[in-house]
């Protein structure tokens, strides 16, 4: 078992030495810029994302209006018709949107988490262990790249 304490003396002691010089501050420095700038992206992610739900539910919550209002005015079956499939196509569509937006930031948290990967990069969805690009094709990415036999 873990002793907390033990290790969080451990991790006090090691900020100190690192600290206690400029070389340490330095390393420290650019690290902590570089987690914050991570933060700070990852929640712009998260903002952009519920932004975009929200505007899928209001879209959702309009058509199914527009739906209930021809029900309860006595619309014509085929109008009312139309409405329904209108709204149950469109959802489907937006469910498809909430299940590419939900796997687009679920990609991004993993990337912010990955300490040393570059933007986009992921290794764990390219042959060999070869990062690939943003919206490259990892095979591309790799093609001319063949396992090392070591």
């Amino acid at each position: 078992m873990v002793d907390t304490a033990t290790t969080a003396k451990g991790i006090e002691s090691w900020a100190k030495q690192a600290l206690a010089n400029e070389q340490g501050r330095k390393v420290i420095g650019e690290q902590m810029k570089r987690i914050w700038g991570s933060e700070d992206k990852l929640v712009g992610d998260i903002h952009d994302y519920m932004e975009g739900w929200c505007e899928r539910r209001h879209a959702a919550a309009k058509a199914a209006m527009e739906y209930a209002n021809l029900m309860a005015n006595g619309a014509e079956q085929e109008e009312i018709s139309k409405a329904w499939s209108k709204l149950s196509s469109n959802s489907m569509k937006r469910f498809s949107e909430d299940t590419q937006a939900q796997l687009g930031l679920m990609q991004k948290m993993a990337v912010a988490m990955m300490p040393g990967m570059g933007e986009g990069r992921l290794p764990m969805f390219s042959p060999f262990g070869v990062p690939s690009a943003p919206g490259e094709d990892a095979s591309e990415a790799s093609s001319d790249k063949k396992p090392s036999k070591d």
